[in-house]
């Protein structure tokens, strides 16, 4: 009988050190929620603050940026340098005026004064990206793309008139499965 008692004494201490664990785990997982709660609340305060604090100091930026290249452009056009560092300085401004074309100062007309003067012809945004798209597709497919149609007309447009090229480069028949008949009978 002793040894009963043991056994359930023994019983009940590993369920109730079980049953303490599992409260335990409760207890340290409704911390982490309210951890977790109090860290979104906090950052619902202070992504809208930080951004209405840092876009003044962007736009500052930019400004400077814009700046710091008619002054570079200014100064080139008054020094001699040779043809290497000239084109150098030519890749240098052309990667300034692309990144802020493409980002912050897409309608600025000096930039892309700029821009027309040292790459010899107009800003379109993202432009490289767009060939090389239409350069893999042709590649890949043998379909010869225009990305100025498609820019004028718009995606869906240009697909629906073009709908026929397209489809005649994709469509396939699926080989036909002989009968069972014609299989048994080899």
């Amino acid at each position: 009988m002793s040894n009963q008692i043991i056994q359930n004494k023994t019983g009940q201490s590993k369920k109730s050190k079980l049953f303490q664990r599992y409260e335990k785990l409760l207890n340290d997982i409704s911390i982490k929620k309210l951890h977790q709660e109090n860290l979104t609340e906090g950052m619902r305060i202070a992504i809208p603050r930080l951004q209405s604090e840092l876009q003044p100091l962007f736009k500052e930026q930019a400004q400077y940026q814009i700046n710091k290249i008619i002054r570079l452009d200014e100064v080139v056009d008054q020094i001699v340098i040779s043809k290497t560092k000239f084109l150098i300085f030519e890749e240098y401004i052309l990667d300034e005026l692309e990144e802020l074309l493409n980002n912050s100062e897409k309608d600025n007309a000096i930039l892309k004064a700029l821009y027309l003067k040292y790459n010899k012809e107009e800003f379109k945004k993202n432009r490289t990206e767009q060939d090389f798209i239409f350069e893999l597709v042709k590649s890949k497919f043998g379909i010869d793309m225009d990305p100025d149609e498609i820019i004028k007309k718009g995606f869906e447009r240009y697909m629906e008139e073009n709908k026929e090229k397209f489809q005649s480069h994709f469509d396939y028949q699926e080989p036909k499965k002989k009968s069972k008949k014609h299989t048994k009978k080899q």
